[in-house]
């Protein structure tokens, strides 16, 4: 944990605020074409009260990523090699497979 959250650090999805206990980093384990690997989450939140894990899609961009969400992948910018593969689950896009607690 990076340090525990203030009372003006919510979660705002439509009209239902969700406090925030904690900000930190978390390590996922991604599925790549012929492999797994470990991705370390800078700068998430930690909100019991939220029923799903979000990741930022501008934070991929700006790590030099692009997301095709038609071939279900993300690649690199500069070379557009593959990165690793999500899947969509109902209305979602599915990243990591699983956290990975050290």
């Amino acid at each position: 944990m990076s340090r525990y959250a203030t009372e003006s650090d919510v979660l705002v999805a439509g009209t239902t605020e969700v406090e925030i206990e904690a900000w930190g980093s978390i390590d996922i384990e991604i599925n790549r074409p012929t492999s797994k690997r470990i991705v370390t989450l800078l700068d998430v939140i930690y909100a019991p009260g939220f029923l799903a894990n979000i990741i930022y899609a501008d934070r991929i961009l700006t790590a030099g990523l692009d997301i095709n969400l038609r071939l279900k992948e993300v690649v690199y910018k500069d070379t557009n090699l593959l990165f690793y593969r999500i899947k969509k689950k109902g209305g979602h896009w599915i990243v990591g497979t699983k956290v990975v607690i050290p």
